[in-house]
């Protein structure tokens, strides 16, 4: 065998597509038949979707007509086949070297996007872009209604036979998860106030005192016996988006919110439509970095739609199925809250079970 020949055909046999004619349509539409120097074509010179693509991060927006093109001429020159437009923030201590940062979606940004897109088009070069900035999506412009939401709990335990007082502010703050990128604005909110006994053979939502607060403090007479105090506390806007640039930093959105998520998408839509025109065809996808949500479990909606789809009411078990609340979101490993018996346990794990559903349903 020649050499020539055994490298088109080693090449081929080692792609798994030696006996494929149909990838001939992938690797160029118009070869039809199967023959090894058809293969080997298209191998040589491969549409831009059979090719390499890349990751073209645009660092805090600091961006050039003329530094896009130059980057577009290397991308060509070294046959990569497109690149993913990310936005994102400035590697901290770098030097801009006399770029200035501008704003996503603002008329100066939109102008170098309209060259990154005529340009790429130009030299055949396939773009995708990245939904927003950094992970997850967000930015200093969202409502607090459109913010990223987290119901958690916390606990204290009371010896019965006192009557106790509570600052609820002092009770608010308690409530303050690891959350690995933080907001610098976070909205506390008291969902919810029960009394629990410590230990219970039978389910038990315990006695609502949400009536007990006045002027700011809560006051409960504990019967004798021993007992935990359960509050729910709903933080909006906890979390900061992960690596945003200039104008989609700030909150991450509600992910949960189908309002909040179309508005959302809907204003990107329309800033890059009104300067590009018809974003299909300039631009192939969009798509969403990975999803650190750092514990985001809640919409306005959320009860309602549970009882809807699971037919039953979540408001008795809430303070139950929820966890406090640690790094990252994860639950915290300790032992706090009502001994309820094996069996209500169980049926506390079904809840929570059907609670987890309901998120992923809405989240869809």
């Amino acid at each position: 065998m020649k050499r020539r020949d055994f490298v088109k055909s080693g090449l081929l046999a080692t792609s798994g597509v030696f006996f494929i004619d149909s990838f001939l349509g992938c690797v160029n539409p118009n070869l039809q038949t199967g023959t090894v120097d058809q293969y080997y074509k298209g191998f040589q010179d491969p549409p831009a979707e059979a090719r390499l693509f890349v990751r073209w991060w645009w660092n805090g927006n600091r961006l050039s007509e003329k530094e896009i093109l130059r980057e577009l001429d290397v991308m060509k020159e070294a046959g990569i086949g497109g690149g993913e437009i990310n936005p994102i923030a400035f590697p901290e201590g770098s030097d801009p070297v006399g770029y200035e940062a501008l704003t996503i979606f603002e008329e100066p940004w939109l102008d170098m996007l309209q060259v990154a897109l005529k340009g790429a088009k130009e030299r055949g070069i396939i773009c995708d872009m990245i939904v927003g900035s950094g992970w997850p999506f967000g930015g200093e412009f969202l409502k607090k209604e459109d913010q990223t939401q987290m119901v958690t709990i916390e606990t204290i335990d009371l010896e019965g036979g006192e009557t106790y007082q509570f600052n609820i502010e002092e009770l608010l703050l308690r409530v303050d998860p690891e959350i690995h990128s933080r907001n610098k604005k976070v909205y506390r909110d008291l969902q919810m106030v029960r009394l629990v006994p410590k230990r219970s053979d039978e389910f038990t939502m315990g006695e609502d005192l949400m009536g007990h607060v006045t002027d700011g403090v809560l006051s409960v007479d504990v019967p004798k016996g021993q007992w935990v105090l359960y509050y729910v506390v709903k933080l909006t806007g906890y979390m900061a988006v992960i690596n945003g640039s200039p104008g989609a930093a700030g909150p991450v959105l509600n992910h949960y919110s189908r309002s909040a998520t179309e508005g959302y998408l809907n204003r990107i839509s329309d800033y890059i439509t009104g300067e590009v025109g018809n974003m299909g065809d300039h631009i192939r996808a969009m798509f969403c970095d990975s999803m650190e949500l750092e514990g985001a479990n809640w919409n306005g909606d959320l009860p309602q739609e549970f009882e809807k789809r699971r037919g039953y009411s979540l408001t008795p078990y809430l303070p139950f199925v929820l966890k406090k609340v640690g790094h990252m979101g994860n639950p915290l490993e300790e032992e706090y809250g009502t001994k309820f018996s094996g069996e209500v346990t169980e049926q506390i794990k079904r809840v929570e079970l059907d609670f987890y559903n309901t998120r992923i349903e809405l989240f869809k």
